[in-house]
């Protein structure tokens, strides 16, 4: 059984950090973590594109680890991207997305396969 820690949700009031990261979810018994994400730039304006970066600790790439990043916007915008490690060290997988409209709200989610270990976290620009 795993457990999980959630992700803070960004919405209204945003820090003006140029990179926040959000811990460490270290969930033990030796799965996968993720160590970190992050939108760079922290608070895209409207139109302004950004990076969905979250960076995963691998402990055992023989089982197949991915990471799948996917996106869903209030505007209908959607993409995904798979990535593996092929070491077992930290790495980082990035999802670049295309600025939208003021008030559009999206949703990322970095999900760890085979183990199903999932964060979200939501930007508005």
């Amino acid at each position: 059984e795993f457990s999980s820690v959630d992700i803070p949700q960004l919405a209204g009031a945003i820090p003006s950090e140029a990179e926040v990261s959000y811990g460490t979810f270290d969930l033990g018994g030796g799965v996968p973590s993720v160590q970190s994400v992050i939108t760079d730039p922290f608070d895209p304006a409207p139109g302004q594109g950004y990076n969905f970066e979250a960076v995963v600790r691998c402990v055992d790439v023989s089982v197949g680890m991915s990471v799948i990043l996917d996106i869903v916007g209030t505007d209908g915008y959607t993409d995904d991207i798979t990535c593996s490690p092929t070491s077992v060290e930290d790495f980082t997988c990035v999802l670049s997305v295309p600025g939208a409209a003021a008030g559009v709200r999206d949703v990322v989610t970095a999900t760890i396969l085979p183990d199903g270990i999932t964060q979200s976290t939501a930007i508005v620009f």
